[in-house]
């Protein structure tokens, strides 16, 4: 849960007799497919005086599955997940000018400083935009760098 975004609990979907929720039933069935195309804006811009480098400490507060434990990887994964609530995660992020003279996050480098935050300072080999698209990267991870934090 977002401070400041307001958590919509009137907004439930209708259980079965299963106890799954009906849009859980909709993904087994095959009911529910993929939208074609985007909403999402190219990129967000910030104010200017955020350019730079920047020191963040975020805290999970909570963690929920509507649908269950299993659309939100595994049972297993889900009480990973728990197991983080109220632990502080400290990284560095940074943002940048666009080409167009905006400020920008510089999204490769934000990932890997949080997957390195989250994972060990040896888990993360690289992490790069694909064709200079900052809503395609690529990270890699190294097996067994993971620190496990």
């Amino acid at each position: 849960v977002v401070e400041g975004v307001k958590k919509l609990d009137d907004v439930v979907a209708p259980l079965d007799a299963g106890g799954k929720s009906w849009l859980w039933k909709k993904l087994q069935d095959g009911d529910v497919v993929r939208m074609e195309g985007t909403l999402a804006a190219p990129d967000i811009f910030y104010p200017p005086w955020m350019l730079g480098l920047w020191q963040v400490s975020s805290a999970t507060r909570s963690v929920e599955a509507p649908l269950g434990p299993e659309l939100f990887g595994s049972p297993a994964a889900f009480e990973a997940a728990t197991q983080d609530v109220g632990k502080a995660l400290t990284y560095t992020a940074r943002f940048r000018r666009s080409t167009q003279g905006r400020v920008v996050a510089d999204r490769a480098y934000n990932v890997a400083s949080i997957s390195r935050a989250a994972m060990g300072d040896a888990a993360v080999l690289q992490c790069y935009e694909e064709e200079g698209n900052a809503n395609k990267l690529t990270l890699t991870l190294v097996p067994g760098g993971a620190g496990g934090r």
